[in-house]
């Protein structure tokens, strides 16, 4: 990998690397200037491996500008030392099941230099709400598993947002209030062009009500 000039893809996902495995790793992508993207999913990766990754991103030759990470337990010790490291606008950055909790104020900043985050919803996400409205960069956002008041929260903030071009919502239940919301999101952006609402609950009568406000949507 030091020597490498051709590849831009690594995928290393559920290999059970550990922290031990990412150090090893970190030492020769510091000398790589090709290397784009990192997937690292699913690999008991904890704040120590994190911490390598830091180094990683804060070296000189880092080329890296998109890291999946999810289901990792990261915690927001590991989160915060990632994304406090992330200087540079990043493409993706996946942090989906990594115990993120309401303290990992890192997530914020952050928003504000990736292009694409996926991640599972704190309870209280006030926090998340007030940079998702005044992010420019942020362009596809993608929630996992968030509770009825969690996406009550950030859908407050993507109405306000004017750069969000994708919107997903992955598992979880979306009531009916959180349908009324995304209902007026739908009506008023005219940024966001895709939808995804994959493997989530939502009660037909409000999927009536998202089929009625989409069929005479000129955008999404």
């Amino acid at each position: 990998l030091s020597n490498n000039k051709s590849i831009e893809h690594i995928d290393l996902g559920e290999n059970s690397i550990g922290d031990s495995g990412v150090e090893r790793l970190v030492e020769h992508l510091k000398c790589n200037n090709t290397i784009k993207h990192l997937g690292l999913c699913d690999n008991n990766i904890t704040s120590s491996g994190a911490d390598h990754l830091r180094k990683l991103f804060t070296s000189n030759h880092c080329s890296v500008n998109s890291i999946e990470l999810s289901d990792n337990p990261l915690k927001d010790e590991g989160l915060d030392l990632i994304l406090q490291s992330i200087s540079v606008t990043m493409e993706h950055v996946g942090i989906h099941g990594t115990g993120m909790t309401s303290s990992c104020s890192s997530v914020s900043t952050a928003l504000h230099k990736i292009k694409s985050i996926k991640f599972t919803l704190p309870d209280n996400c006030d926090h998340i709400n007030n940079s998702l409205a005044n992010t420019t960069v942020l362009e596809e956002l993608v929630l996992y598993d968030g509770s009825d008041v969690a996406y009550h929260t950030m859908i407050s903030g993507i109405s306000r947002n004017s750069s969000i071009k994708r919107l997903r919502f992955s598992y979880g239940d979306l009531d009916h209030l959180t349908v009324l919301y995304l209902v007026q999101v739908i009506k008023l952006s005219k940024t966001i062009t895709e939808l995804h609402l994959s493997d989530v609950d939502i009660a037909p009568s409000d999927c009536l009500l998202l089929s009625d406000v989409l069929s005479v949507n000129s955008v999404v």
